[in-house]
C-alpha cells in the first residue's frame, strides 16, 4: 500500500491524490457491498434485503395509490386527463405491485 501511495505522490499532487483515494475507497465499498450483500446466501442478510425491497416497492405502490386518489378527487383534470384506459392500467399495475412485490416478499421475508 505504501508503494502505491508513493507512486500516486509522484504522478499527482496531494489534492489529486486525495480525490483518487476517495474514488478508490468508494469503489472498494461498492465491491464489498456487492460481494457481501447482493451475492450472499446468509439467511439474515437475505431477510434484510427482502425487507428493503418491500419498503422500496411499498413506496412505489403508495405513489400509484396517490395518483389514483388524485384522479378520483379531480376526475379528468389532474393526472390522466380523460383517459380511461390509462386509469384502468394504473389500477392494475398498483394491484400487481402491491400483491406480488409487497405482500408476497413480506410473507417470505418473515417466514
Amino acid at each position: 500500500m505504501k508503494a502505491a501511495k508513493t507512486a500516486l505522490d509522484t504522478l499527482f499532487g496531494r489534492g489529486q491524490r486525495a480525490v483518487i483515494s476517495s474514488i478508490l475507497y468508494l469503489v472498494d465499498r461498492l465491491v464489498y457491498f456487492f460481494n457481501e450483500w447482493v451475492l450472499t446466501t446468509n439467511h439474515r442478510k437475505l431477510a434484510i434485503l427482502y425487507f428493503g425491497f418491500v419498503v422500496l416497492t411499498g413506496f412505489v405502490g403508495l405513489i400509484l395509490a396517490t395518483i389514483i386518489r388524485i384522479e378520483l378527487a379531480y376526475p379528468g383534470q389532474a393526472v390522466l386527463t380523460q383517459n380511461a384506459e390509462r386509469y384502468l392500467t394504473l389500477i392494475s399495475v398498483h394491484g400487481i405491485v402491491m400483491v406480488f412485490f409487497v405482500v408476497i416478499p413480506l410473507i417470505l421475508g418473515l417466514s
